[in-house]
């Protein structure tokens, strides 16, 4: 869509956002088990979340672009 507006692609931004938890902060968050380690889909989420039940641990990393749009003036 950005694209189609005018913007051009600048950057990407393959760590935009990071969420990292507990599995149990996960568990609550999403209201999923989170019963096996590996990549878990989450509704709604753009990619899969990384799970570690090893290390109790899991994170959500999510991909971006940066784009420029000129602004007329």
């Amino acid at each position: 869509m950005h694209v189609r507006a005018g913007g051009r692609i600048e950057k990407l931004a393959p760590t935009s956002m990071m969420v990292p938890g507990t599995i149990a902060d996960w568990r609550r968050w999403t209201g999923m088990e989170f019963a096996a380690s590996g990549r878990a889909v989450v509704p709604g989420a753009l990619v899969p979340v990384h799970v570690s039940l090893e290390q109790d641990h899991a994170v959500y990393v999510e991909p971006n672009v940066w784009m420029q749009h000129v602004v007329p003036g």
